[in-house]
């Protein structure tokens, strides 16, 4: 609330000093009028157009895509102040058509608010919701050989896709009561139900490695580990896991590996 309250401190002092010193007095009125009218409207519409995306998206993506698009039209409404400011209107003028609405939109007054209200926006991201994200980063594993991942946190949201492979490791990245939002190597992403997943005890490799039948290079080579198998963890130790996959079972360098090898 408190960085909320700072970022939205300059607006109200501008955009009351820029109605009355662009619209003429028999105006003045009506463009306040307008002007807490659309307030009004952002506020009711912005909590559940927020709702909604969270729940498409993850409210990290969520924050990132708000943000990211106040970045982009303040950047437009910079590039082109020159042109924009010529279109505003002098005091005494009627305040009647969308042209003279823009031209306000686009004086230097409203430009810095804008950029001012997505610093803090991106301040507020940054120190609180990373901290958050953080915690809840953790690598899972899948605890059965089928596993319905949904697009939202609830057994009413639709099947997004199905894994159909016991142990596979994923990455935690959010959570809402007993759903856990994932994603996985490939970036595929959704929802599921904390009783589906377990702690992390497996790995994937992301290129070649070779199968050591003990913790170091001069060891006799048992196989050749190709890139996307799967490779359950017993043990690691420094640089080394001891792992097991299908009938072999030896040692591989921590390197290259998606999982937790903690």
């Amino acid at each position: 609330s408190f960085m909320a309250g700072l970022g939205n401190s300059v607006f109200h002092p501008a955009d009351y000093s820029i109605l009355n010193g662009s619209i003429s007095e028999n105006n003045v009125g009506k463009a306040y009028g307008v002007h807490g009218f659309g307030g009004l409207v952002g506020y009711a519409i912005t909590p559940y157009s927020m709702y909604l995306m969270g729940t498409a998206f993850g409210w990290r993506e969520t924050m990132l895509i708000i943000g990211v698009i106040g970045f982009v039209v303040a950047g437009l409404m910079w590039t082109q102040r020159k042109d924009l400011r010529d279109s505003g209107i002098d005091k005494g003028v009627s305040a009647g058509s969308v042209r003279d609405g823009v031209g306000i939109l686009f004086q230097p007054a409203t430009i810095f608010s804008f950029l001012f209200f997505c610093f803090i926006f991106y301040l507020f991201y940054l120190l609180f919701f990373c901290t958050i994200s953080s915690a809840n980063e953790i690598f899972v594993s899948l605890k059965k050989n089928k596993v319905n991942v949904r697009y939202g946190p609830s057994f009413d949201s639709d099947i997004k896709y199905v894994y159909k492979k016991i142990n596979l490791p994923i990455k935690q990245i959010d959570k809402k009561e007993n759903f856990r939002r994932i994603i996985d190597l490939k970036n595929n992403s959704g929802w599921i139900h904390v009783s589906q997943l377990k702690k992390s005890n497996s790995v994937i490799a992301t290129e070649d490695k070779v199968l050591f039948k003990k913790p170091t290079s001069f060891a006799q080579p048992i196989a050749l580990i190709k890139k996307g198998r799967l490779l359950i963890v017993q043990k690691c130790e420094k640089q080394w896991c001891e792992i097991e996959t299908d009938n072999l079972s030896g040692w591989i360098k921590t390197g290259n590996l998606w999982g937790s090898i903690n």
